[in-house]
């Protein structure tokens, strides 16, 4: 029996460029535009798989908060936050200086439309330890504690209650 290899290489191909088209069209149905911004609805486990496709847009992530002695980050789930494992995480940030003015306006208008729909506002203190929900803009790289991290999400401010 013979192989036929050049059969084989087009499979491949075919193969790897229908899971990055469903990949990517997956990532784009992840983002709505709302009022003048656009918004991605996204877990932690999206932003660490295709960071290049969030990489400065605003994101709303959900995951497990944790703030202590090297930590400041959301996670993929409460065990990972536990071990404080950064492969699983993201950064957080609540700086803004990276922000231009527009950012600045479209991330209030973004917390004052969540408000607004009902959505219940916690500071970082109340957050601590829980499944929340946060808007920021994402960046892409090693970030936080010794560069342990999948990037950071800076200008978070509030988090939002995990309902």
């Amino acid at each position: 029996m013979q192989i036929n290899y050049k059969k084989m290489t087009i499979r491949l191909f075919a193969c790897i460029f229908v899971f990055l088209s469903a990949n990517l069209s997956s990532a784009e149905s992840r983002c709505k535009v709302i009022g003048d911004n656009e918004l991605c609805y996204v877990s932690v486990i999206h932003l660490i798989s295709q960071p290049k496709y969030y990489e400065g847009k605003f994101v709303l992530v959900s995951g497990f908060y944790r703030k202590g002695w090297g930590t400041t980050a959301i996670f993929s789930n409460r065990e990972y936050a536990e071990f404080n494992d950064g492969a699983n995480g993201v950064w957080v940030s609540s700086s803004r200086y990276k922000m231009n003015e527009k950012q600045v306006e479209q991330m209030n208008n973004i917390y004052s439309m969540l408000q607004s729909g009902g959505y219940s506002l916690l500071e970082k203190k109340e957050a601590n330890n829980k499944y929340v929900k946060a808007v920021g803009i994402y960046k892409s790289g090693e970030e936080g504690h010794l560069g342990l991290y999948n990037g950071v999400i800076y200008g978070i401010t509030k988090f939002i209650a995990h309902e």
